[in-house]
């Protein structure tokens, strides 16, 4: 449904990234993101669509931004600290399950190779998108 959003998006000097209805712009100048901005906003209506106002923000890059639950910023893409929260919690409760019950397929074995490939996986895709524009300002909607 959002593929001719996603070409609309498509110009240079803009990044554009979609995942399902989460979307982030970034942009070299405050004006190009802004006229991104509204080019999704023009997108979205047009489907009968539009952004929600508490989920949509302009942010510039310096201070990063969280996304996909990853931390994006202009130095560097890591796992966002709420996403490292939840883990390290997870990750207790099912030591603190599993103490004295020694297993090779146990259920914190499990979790943490799970989530280790799913925070190495997203890293290198996104690193690719910021290094290719190297954005001073940032969008969230």
């Amino acid at each position: 449904m959002l593929t001719a959003l996603d070409e609309q998006m498509a110009q240079p000097g803009l990044c554009y990234v979609r995942d399902m209805d989460d979307i982030l712009l970034m942009a070299p100048t405050r004006w190009k993101l802004r006229r991104a901005i509204r080019g999704v906003k023009q997108g979205l209506a047009e489907m009968g669509l539009r952004t929600h106002p508490d989920n949509t923000w302009v942010e510039q890059s310096e201070r990063g931004c969280d996304f996909l639950e990853y931390r994006v910023s202009r130095e560097e893409i890591t796992v966002a600290k709420a996403t490292l929260t939840q883990y390290l919690t997870r990750q207790r409760r099912l030591d603190e399950q599993e103490r004295g019950k020694p297993s090779r397929s146990s259920p914190l074995r499990v979790y943490f190779s799970g989530w280790w490939r799913w925070a190495e996986g997203g890293l290198p895709d996104l690193q690719t998108l910021a290094s290719s524009l190297g954005p001073p300002i940032a969008s969230q909607a």
